[in-house]
């Protein structure tokens, strides 16, 4: 359900899309888990603020959560761990 109002929050967008790709992956789905990780991920990178920018906004818990989220999926599904510095790609 979180899904449903993509655009609404986008930090929230992406932690939702993290989420779905690492329960693909544990489901066996590979192929359902790489699109919501890519969707994640170009979300994250076009529309999140980067942190090297000063200000994160009033969501910024949700930044931290969508950043930890993304870390996670990354490494479960492509076996790599990026650093925040890299926008999470």
């Amino acid at each position: 359900q979180a899904l449903t109002k993509v655009g609404a929050r986008s930090e929230r967008d992406v932690a939702a899309y993290m989420v779905q790709a690492m329960a693909c992956q544990r489901l066996n789905q590979p192929d359902k888990a790489r699109a919501a990780l890519a969707t994640g991920k170009e979300i994250a990178g076009t529309k999140l603020p980067k942190l090297d920018g000063g200000d994160l906004g009033g969501y910024w818990l949700d930044w931290v959560t969508a950043q930890a989220l993304l870390r996670e999926a990354k490494a479960l599904i492509e076996g790599k761990t990026p650093s925040v510095k890299d926008g999470g790609k």
